[in-house]
């Protein structure tokens, strides 16, 4: 489940500063709404927490962030913030979801001796996942790249009237711009072969953000195993008493 979210966390601010063209102070603005979703779930969570079996929280904030990122799997280059903001609401909800729930069930029965070694080992398997998923969504964002490329390249070859349409555009957009014509007609090329990597890049972030969604689906099956012993959890929140 970490090494998704993580590679989520990761992937999103890449696409905004590569892609779209933000800097890193438009990025970090875009992500807060995230950050203020959770922050007012949290607590509604930790109440419901009391009432509701954890696995149903935990599925819901699944469902929540699969919801996000199939959102994010339609991100184009004109893409806005309205659109950023309503994928980032929804990943905010399931995060919101996931951490309380999770957290608590790990640690609940855990003898209060031993509770400081179990959350730094619960906070070690995090880490350990969100590296993982670093590492493999990294490696699949640059592998998916460049196999689209080479599909798009592939049709652009000299008999699509379209590609030699688009290829005449760039020359003349170049010519406007100051170039002479034999300059323009030679840089025109380039342009057209900038523009399909960056369009080879879309395709792989999308694919990027349908597949952590997907793989995220694949964790309900697990829920079964997850429960929470209720009498424990009580039990633990109270002092132990000794009678002399």
């Amino acid at each position: 489940m970490f090494a998704m979210l993580m590679a989520n966390l990761f992937l999103l601010p890449v696409f905004m500063q590569e892609i779209l063209g933000f800097n890193a102070t438009q990025s970090g603005l875009n992500l807060m709404p995230r950050t203020l979703v959770m922050m007012a779930v949290v607590p509604i969570v930790g109440k419901l927490y009391n009432v509701v079996a954890p696995r149903i929280l935990v599925g819901i904030g699944v469902l929540a962030f699969a919801v996000g990122a199939y959102q994010m799997s339609h991100f184009t280059l004109e893409t806005g913030t309205p659109q950023i903001l309503a994928s980032l609401i929804w990943q905010g909800l399931g995060f919101g979801l996931i951490f309380v729930p999770l957290t608590t069930v790990a640690l609940s029965n855990t003898e209060r001796s031993k509770l400081t070694d179990a959350t730094g080992l619960n906070s070690l398997f995090r880490q350990i996942g969100g590296s993982v998923g670093l590492a493999i969504f990294a490696t699949l964002l640059g592998r998916s790249a460049t196999q689209a490329r080479a599909s798009i390249a592939a049709h652009l070859g000299v008999t699509n009237s379209m590609a030699l349409i688009r290829l005449q555009q760039s020359e003349q957009g170049l010519i406007r711009r100051g170039l002479d014509a034999a300059t323009a007609h030679a840089a025109a090329p380039m342009a057209l072969a900038g523009q399909v990597a960056r369009q080879a890049m879309v395709l792989s972030f999308e694919k990027m953000f349908l597949l952590a969604g997907i793989c995220f689906l694949a964790i309900l099956p697990l829920l079964i195993f997850l429960k929470a012993d209720r009498a424990a959890e009580s039990g633990s929140s109270r002092p132990d008493l000794h009678l002399e």
